[in-house]
C-alpha cells in the first residue's frame, strides 16, 4: 500500500513538473556510458549551465574511469581525448581548439606527463616542443605564430599566456628565460593590473613575490597553466536551482527538514540508511551517482542513479523517492525547481559523501540557525 501511494504521488508530481528536465540534468546514461555536463572550470553542473560534456565509463570495482575518455563541446565537437587504465591516465592525449585545430598532443604514464608533447597555435602552426619525464618538463623548441623559430636548443626568451590558478579562467601573460630547457632566473606574470615575480634556478623554484609578500612554495607560473580537462571534478554534492539568480539569501535556499545545510540534515540520514543496507547485503565497496529534482511543489522527481551494483542503484532510487521533507528554493518568494546531484563512495564499509554546496559556488558550512 505504501509503495502504491509513493508511486501515485510521483506520478502526480511528474504531471506538475513542466520544466524541460533535460536542462536540469547533471548526467545522462547510455548503457554503461555516462555523459557528465561540466562548467568552464571542469566541475559537474546542470546541462543549462554547462560549457562541455564528458563521455566515459567506470571500472566495476572502483570509482575510476575505464578506457577512453572524451570531452565534447555542446555542439558535439571533440575537445579532448585520453585513455585511462588502472585508475590513471596512460597513453596518448589530444586537446583541440574551438576551431577544431589540435591544441596539443602528448603522452601520460601513470597520470604524469611523459615523453614528447607537441603544442600548436590555433592557426595550425607549431608553437613548442616539450619533453616530459614524470611531469618534469624540458622545453626544447619554441616558435612564433608565423612559424619562425625562436629557439631550438632549449635556450632563449619565452613569452606566452596561461590560465594561472587552479579552477580559474583568467589568462595572464608570463615571460622569462629558458636555460637548458627549464625556467631560469626571474619570471614575471602580468595582467589585470597585477604583477608577480618568481625566481628559478635550473628549473627549481626559489621564491616568489606578490604585493610585497615573499613565498617559497607553490609557484603560480608554470609552462602550460591550468588545464580544465585534466582537472574534471564529478565528486560533488550540490544543488543548482533553475534560475538566472546567482545570489540567494539563506531563507531562499533549498531546504531539507527546515534547514539549508543539507550536509548536516540530509547527509547523515542518507549515510545511515546506506550503512544499514550495506551491512544487510554484505556490501563494503561501491560507488553511486544520483540526481533528482525538487519541484516547485516540493516533490522529488526525475530520480536517476548509476552504480557498480544494481542493488545500490535501486535502493538509492527507492529511498530518495520516499523523501517528503524538501522545500523548494524561493528567490523573490517565488518557488522554483532545483536539481540535486550526489556522488556517494563506499570504501571498506565507510560511506563518504562530499561537502554540500548550493548554486555551484557556495559551500554550505556552519551557517547560523534560521530564525
Amino acid at each position: 500500500m505504501k509503495y502504491f501511494i509513493v508511486t501515485l504521488l510521483l506520478f502526480s508530481a511528474n504531471l506538475l513538473f513542466s520544466q524541460n528536465a533535460d536542462d536540469l540534468e547533471y548526467f545522462k546514461l547510455n548503457n554503461d556510458t555516462v555523459i557528465f555536463y561540466l562548467d568552464n572550470v571542469g566541475d559537474i553542473t546542470i546541462k543549462s549551465r554547462s560549457e562541455f560534456f564528458r563521455k566515459t565509463r567506470f571500472k566495476k570495482n572502483s570509482f575510476n574511469y575505464d578506457g577512453k575518455v572524451e570531452d565534447y563541446s555542446l555542439n558535439n565537437k571533440i575537445r579532448y581525448s585520453c585513455f585511462y587504465s588502472n585508475g590513471n591516465i596512460n597513453g596518448k592525449v589530444t586537446k583541440y581548439y574551438p576551431n577544431d585545430q589540435v591544441n596539443y598532443t602528448g603522452y601520460f604514464k601513470n597520470s604524469l606527463r611523459d615523453s614528447i608533447w607537441l603544442f600548436y597555435y590555433p592557426g595550425g602552426n607549431k608553437e613548442k616542443v616539450v619533453y616530459y619525464h614524470s611531469d618534469t618538463s624540458f622545453l626544447k623548441e619554441y616558435y612564433d605564430k608565423s612559424g619562425k623559430i625562436n629557439f631550438s636548443d632549449g635556450n632563449g626568451k619565452y613569452k606566452n599566456s596561461i590560465i594561472s590558478g587552479y579552477k580559474q579562467t583568467t589568462t595572464f601573460l608570463i615571460s622569462g628565460d629558458i636555460k637548458n630547457g627549464t625556467f631560469n632566473g626571474k619570471w614575471i606574470r602580468s595582467g589585470y593590473g597585477q604583477s608577480i615575480a618568481e625566481y628559478f634556478e635550473n628549473g627549481i623554484f626559489i621564491k616568489g613575490s606578490s604585493y610585497g609578500e615573499i613565498y617559497n612554495t607553490k609557484p603560480v607560473i608554470t609552462l602550460t597553466g591550468f588545464d580544465l580537462h585534466e582537472n574534471v571534478d564529478i565528486y560533488k554534492f550540490k544543488a543548482i536551482p533553475n534560475s538566472s539568480t546567482r545570489s540567494y539569501s539563506i531563507s531562499q535556499m533549498l531546504k531539507y527538514k527546515n534547514t539549508v545545510n543539507l550536509g548536516t540534515s540530509f547527509t547523515p540520514e542518507l549515510r545511515n540508511h546506506l550503512m544499514d543496507f550495506s551491512q544487510e547485503n554484505n556490501l563494503s565497496n561501491y560507488w553511486c551517482i544520483v540526481q533528482f529534482i525538487v519541484t516547485k511543489q516540493n516533490y522529488v522527481v526525475n530520480i536517476v542513479a548509476h552504480s557498480n551494483y544494481d542493488l545500490i542503484t535501486n535502493e538509492v532510487k527507492q529511498y530518495i523517492s520516499t523523501l517528503s521533507d524538501f522545500e523548494a528554493t524561493k528567490p523573490a518568494d517565488i518557488a522554483e525547481n532545483c536539481a540535486v546531484y550526489i556522488c556517494i563512495y563506499c570504501e571498506n564499509g565507510k560511506i563518504i559523501i562530499p561537502d554540500y554546496a548550493f548554486n555551484s559556488s557556495e559551500v554550505i558550512m556552519n551557517l547560523l540557525p534560521e530564525k
